[in-house]
C-alpha cells in the first residue's frame, strides 16, 4: 500500500512538473514569438561599424543639448523598458536605454546600439503606460532583430544620408546645430529606421512582437491600437506634412491596424484584459507635456500646444505653470491668427472662421488670455511670468496703465530677470507716450 501511495506520489510530481514545464514553454512560446535570426559572419563587421558610428553621433546630440534631461522621467522610461524587454540576450555592443529628443514632432525610432530614441511630442501625445510600453516594444523588435543592418546591407551603402537629422530630428537638427556637425565629421546614418520605416512585413513584425511583449507583462493589447488611432487624428487635423513620423512610409496606416486589431483578436479575445496605469504616467509626463508645449509656442504650431497644455490643466488645475503657457497661447493666436492658417488644414482652418466677424476671435482670444493669466496668480500670486503676460497683452490693447503695473509688478517679484531690459523698454515707452500726451494736452 506504501510503495503504491509512493508511486501515486511520484506520478503526481511529475504530472505538476510536466504542467509547470509545459507552461513555461508556453510562456516562451509567446516571449520569442517572432525569434531573431543569427547574424551572418560577414554582417557582423558591419553592425559593429554601424554601432560604432552611432556612439559618435549620440556624443554630438548630447554635446550639443539635444537632449530633454529629467532623472525622474528618465528613470520611469527605463524602468518600463527593463520590464518589457524580451528575453532575447543581445551581444556587448548592444544595451536597451531609453533617450528623449527635445522636438515637438511626434516619433520614436530605435538605433542599432540598443538607444532608443522618443520625442517630447510624441510623449505629449501618449495617455497611459500601455501604450507607451507598446511603442517600446515596436522599436526594441527593430533592435533585437537587427533591422538596421540588414538593410544598409541590402543597400550596399553604409552612409545612406543626413537627411536624417535634417527630417527625423526636425526641428531638433535647427535648434543644435546637429546637421552640420555630422556632415563635417562624415558621419551618415540609418535614416531609414527613423523616417521612412522599414517593409511591411517586417513593421508589423514589430506591431506584433510590441503587443506580445507589453501583454505579456501585464498591459492591456488594445492599447496598441489606441496609440496609432491617437496618432491618426494628428493627420486629421493639421496640415499635410511629416507630422507624424511614427506612421510616415510605414505600411498603410488603415491596414496596419486592422493588423494590428486583428492580432489582439487572435490572441486574446473581443474583451482583452491589461493593466493601463495611467496615474503615474500622467503625473510624471506632466512636466513633458507642459515644456513640449513650449517647443510648439516656439513654432508657432500654437493648437499643438494647447492640446499639451488642456491635458495638463486637465489633470492638474492648480497649475500655475500650466495656465501661464494657456494664457501664451491664446495671447500669441490674438496678436495674428493667420499663424493657424499655417497649422491647421483648410477643413479645419474654415470651420474656425465660420460664421464670425471680423475681429471676433482675436477678442475671444485675448479674454481667455486674461482668464488664463489671472488663473495662474490665483494658484501662485508670485508668479512673475503671468504678470509679464499680462503686461504684453495689455499694452497691444492699449491699456498702457494696466500694461506699466504688470510689468512694474514683474519686475518687483524678479528684480535680475534675463529679459530685464526688454520689459524695461516697454515701460519707457509707456512713459514717452504719457509725456507727449501731456505735452499735446
Amino acid at each position: 500500500m506504501r510503495m503504491k501511495l509512493k508511486l501515486s506520489r511520484q506520478i503526481l510530481a511529475i504530472i505538476i512538473a510536466c504542467f509547470f514545464l509545459m507552461q513555461a514553454a508556453l510562456a516562451a512560446n509567446v516571449r520569442i514569438q517572432n525569434p531573431p535570426k543569427e547574424l551572418p559572419l560577414h554582417l557582423v563587421k558591419l553592425q559593429n561599424e554601424l554601432i560604432d558610428d552611432v556612439e559618435k553621433i549620440e556624443e554630438v546630440i548630447y554635446q550639443r543639448g539635444a537632449l530633454y534631461r529629467d532623472k525622474e522621467v528618465e528613470n520611469y522610461l527605463n524602468k518600463i523598458a527593463e520590464k518589457i524587454a524580451p528575453d532575447v540576450p543581445l551581444d556587448k555592443k548592444r544595451k536597451f536605454s531609453i533617450k528623449i529628443i527635445r522636438d515637438p514632432a511626434v516619433n520614436a525610432f530605435a538605433l542599432p546600439n540598443g538607444s532608443i530614441y522618443i520625442h517630447t511630442g510624441t510623449l505629449a501625445k501618449l495617455e497611459n503606460e500601455a501604450q507607451l510600453a507598446f511603442l517600446m516594444g515596436h522599436e526594441m523588435s527593430h533592435v533585437v532583430h537587427r533591422d538596421s543592418v540588414y538593410h544598409v546591407n541590402s543597400v550596399h551603402n553604409k552612409t545612406i544620408v543626413y537627411k536624417l537629422f535634417d527630417i527625423a530630428l526636425a526641428p531638433t537638427s535647427v535648434f543644435f546645430g546637429i546637421l552640420g556637425d555630422l556632415v563635417q565629421l562624415g558621419f551618415g546614418i540609418l535614416h531609414v529606421a527613423t523616417v521612412t520605416g522599414y517593409s511591411r512585413e517586417i513593421e508589423a513584425r514589430a506591431d506584433e512582437d510590441g503587443i506580445l511583449w507589453a501583454s505579456e507583462k501585464g498591459y492591456h493589447p488594445r492599447k496598441a491600437a489606441v496609440i496609432m488611432e491617437i496618432f491618426l487624428k494628428e493627420k486629421e487635423k493639421y496640415q499635410t506634412g511629416p507630422e507624424v513620423y511614427f506612421l510616415m512610409n510605414h505600411p498603410s496606416t488603415e491596414r496596419r491596424l486592422k493588423k494590428v486589431n486583428a492580432i489582439i483578436r487572435e490572441k486574446y479575445g473581443k474583451s482583452p484584459e491589461g493593466e493601463i496605469k495611467e496615474e503615474e504616467f500622467l503625473t510624471t509626463m506632466s512636466k513633458v507635456k507642459v515644456y513640449n508645449a513650449s517647443l510648439n509656442i516656439k513654432m508657432d504650431r500654437l493648437e499643438h500646444a494647447m492640446e499639451n497644455i488642456e491635458w495638463v490643466m486637465t489633470k492638474f488645475p492648480h497649475s500655475p505653470k500650466a495656465h501661464y503657457v494657456a494664457g501664451e497661447i491664446h495671447r500669441l493666436k490674438s496678436e495674428n491668427k493667420n499663424r493657424l492658417e499655417y497649422e491647421l488644414n483648410a477643413k479645419n482652418w474654415r470651420e474656425l472662421n465660420k460664421g464670425r466677424k471680423k475681429g471676433e476671435l482675436e477678442k475671444i482670444w485675448r479674454e481667455k488670455a486674461i482668464e488664463e493669466y489671472k488663473t495662474a496668480i490665483t494658484c501662485d500670486p508670485v508668479y512673475a511670468d503671468s504678470y509679464k503676460g499680462l503686461g504684453l497683452l495689455y499694452y497691444d490693447m492699449e491699456d498702457e496703465e494696466s500694461a506699466m503695473a504688470n510689468f512694474n509688478k514683474y519686475l518687483e517679484i524678479e528684480p535680475d530677470a534675463v529679459d530685464k531690459r526688454y520689459v524695461t523698454s516697454f515701460l519707457k515707452r509707456i512713459e514717452a507716450d504719457k509725456k507727449a500726451d501731456e505735452k499735446h494736452n
